[in-house]
């Protein structure tokens, strides 16, 4: 915990750049379970698991690397430089099946013919 306090300042933006770019992971992987479950695909759930599983193993190997690092501050940043692509995909992901869910119902399904 001290060592949190007597860290730079410029250090106090990582946690939020970390936040705001987990959030679309979480969300992409919510967004593959809900899809793997309405939809006739279950390889999309094991895709969410593994897309979150990858973050999550990466996890402890950051801790050791900022740990160890001879400039904690730029290996924090470049910790969460692989944290923000990992969010930009999931965002990305999650824009393109949003895309394929917003394609119209194929009428003669609906229709009662």
């Amino acid at each position: 915990m001290l060592a949190s306090l007597n860290a730079p300042s410029i250090t106090l933006l990582a946690p939020i750049v970390e936040r705001a770019f987990t959030t679309p992971v979480h969300v992409f992987a919510t967004v593959l379970v809900y899809a793997a479950v309405v939809g006739p695909s279950p390889r999309l759930f094991w895709f969410s698991f593994l897309y979150r599983a990858a973050l999550d193993a990466m996890v402890p190997g950051f801790g050791r690397l900022i740990g160890e690092s001879p400039d904690p501050v730029v290996m924090t940043y470049l910790v969460e430089l692989v944290i923000a692509i990992y969010g930009s995909l999931g965002l990305l992901g999650t824009r393109l099946l949003r895309g394929k869910a917003q394609r119209p119902l194929d009428t003669t399904l609906t229709s009662g013919n």
